[in-house]
């Protein structure tokens, strides 16, 4: 009984990792890429456009990336502070995929 059952989490786990990977690399391509793009360290970061601790926090990021070669931060645009925040997250993201 207890093989059966650690083979049927196995089982779920393993759909989990799959979609949980699938649904990362999504949302990624979603995002700004900002930095080294072989870097060995990546830090994700939802930002808010309007939010003043997220502006505070992409000067930090900025600064990072002068010092740190081997750091690449993924964005990703969210608008949590209204439908301005929203409009302006989705005009980046657009904005991102442009040649």
């Amino acid at each position: 009984v207890n093989e059966g059952i650690k083979s049927q989490q196995d089982k779920a786990r393993s759909s989990m990792e799959k979609e949980a990977t699938a649904k990362s690399k999504e949302l990624l391509d979603k995002g700004l890429a900002l930095g080294n793009l072989q870097a060995n360290l990546n830090l994700v970061a939802f930002i808010d456009p309007l939010c003043p601790h997220c502006q505070n926090f992409m000067k930090l990021a900025l600064n990072v990336l002068k010092s740190r070669p081997d750091v690449l931060f993924h964005l990703i645009p969210i608008g949590i502070l209204g439908e301005k925040s929203m409009l302006f997250s989705k005009s980046i993201i657009a904005a991102s995929k442009q040649d």
